[in-house]
């Protein structure tokens, strides 16, 4: 039943989903809508108490059917996962955790963490939070025209935004040192105000 309700998507829970009952030794259904189990016959074998709502996140996933051409969807799974954390790994031999730095063996609770992809986060296994994956920003476009010089037609590309810093005019920047500096009163500059960013 665990498996059901961490496998199953919300809009499949109303499916049988046949298996052999190893007490009895008949092949059953259970619904996982209902939280009751079938004979082939389709009778009422057993009724849980109450039923058992689904325990894994699901979103939206996209994809283009090559027989109508339409966009898709089907509900993904978005499940939490242990994994090790960067050092250690898993001795297959021995089946202990071992810090790949130092060769010593080490608790599981410190070779593992647990990933959250709903909030992006990881999380020790007593649940506290060790790190949040950064936002990566997003990329500005822009439309750029070209003249084609093998077809003579006018076409478009879209690339990247790209920004970058460089140093104001009039103003020296010393790789010995390291600081910026106005060498008409040789007095040091600060940083902020000595580069000026661009974008191309």
């Amino acid at each position: 039943m665990q498996r059901i309700q961490t496998e199953v998507a919300p809009g499949n829970q109303a499916a049988a989903a046949p298996f052999f009952n190893r007490d009895t030794h008949r092949l059953e259904t259970y619904v996982a809508s209902e939280g009751k189990f079938y004979d082939l016959n389709g009778s009422v074998v057993h009724a849980l108490a109450a039923v058992a709502a689904p325990a894994t996140e699901y979103k939206p996933a996209y994809y283009l059917d090559p027989g109508t051409g339409q966009v898709k969807s089907y509900p993904r799974a978005v499940s939490k996962k242990y994994q090790l954390k960067s050092g250690c790994r898993l001795d297959e031999a021995t089946g202990q955790f071992v810090d790949t730095r130092t060769g010593q063996a080490v608790a599981r609770e410190q070779a593992i963490e647990l990933y959250n992809p709903s909030d992006r986060t990881y999380y020790d296994v007593q649940g506290r939070v060790l790190r949040r994956e950064q936002d990566t920003p997003e990329v500005e476009y822009v439309t750029e025209y070209y003249p084609d010089r093998h077809t003579g037609e006018v076409k478009s590309e879209r690339r990247p935004v790209r920004q970058y810093y460089v140093v104001k005019q009039g103003i020296r920047f010393d790789k010995k040192t390291g600081q910026f500096t106005d060498p008409a009163t040789g007095k040091a500059v600060a940083a902020q105000d000595a580069v000026v960013q661009i974008r191309q």
